[in-house]
């Protein structure tokens, strides 16, 4: 999966470079077709300085990634040097993010931002949020028009292993 969206992501790369001006940097999105801050994070002042909201936005996603491992438990980093061999604290965070990004749930919005783009991808742009997007603003994929530049849609997949205890959760957002 990891490889298709490698291709998925060069093509958005070069596909979404009309849309972008002369001052954003690229890529706008990574290896796995997510969104990166960095292509909006202008230098040059005026309407497009966001450098200090990237730096935040990054911040921001620090503290969420710390605070969901729960890496300065005791116990969690127990249980993370004995299983993994992490020492510290961002070897604990890295580690997390390693598992979460191998589990069920992650495998599944991959695969839906590949087969949405294979379905739609001629006419639209389709590609996976922000981690600062997904964190904060509970957005999973982004779809923009190919012909404007416009985003047309943004949505958050569900999966809940059959359990139905996040579906009541996510239909009230």
């Amino acid at each position: 999966m990891d490889q298709m969206l490698g291709v998925i992501a060069s093509r958005l790369n070069s596909d979404f470079a009309p849309f972008l001006d002369d001052k954003q940097k690229g890529p706008i999105v990574d290896q796995t077709c997510s969104i990166s801050p960095d292509c909006f994070a202008v230098a040059s002042g005026g309407p497009y300085s966001r450098v200090d909201d990237v730096k935040t936005d990054k911040r921001f996603v620090k503290a969420k990634q710390l605070e969901w491992s729960e890496a300065e438990d005791s116990n969690v980093a127990k249980f993370y040097a004995q299983k993994y061999g992490c020492n510290t604290t961002e070897e604990i965070v890295a580690q997390w993010i390693e598992n979460k990004e191998q589990h069920v749930s992650m495998q599944l919005e991959k695969a839906i931002t590949a087969i949405f783009y294979k379905i739609i991808g001629s006419k639209f742009l389709v590609m996976r949020a922000s981690t600062y997007d997904d964190y904060a603003n509970r957005v999973d994929n982004v779809i923009v028009d190919r012909a404007t530049g416009d985003v047309v849609c943004t949505f958050d997949e569900v999966h809940d292993a059959g359990k139905g205890d996040r579906r009541a959760e996510k239909e009230e957002k």
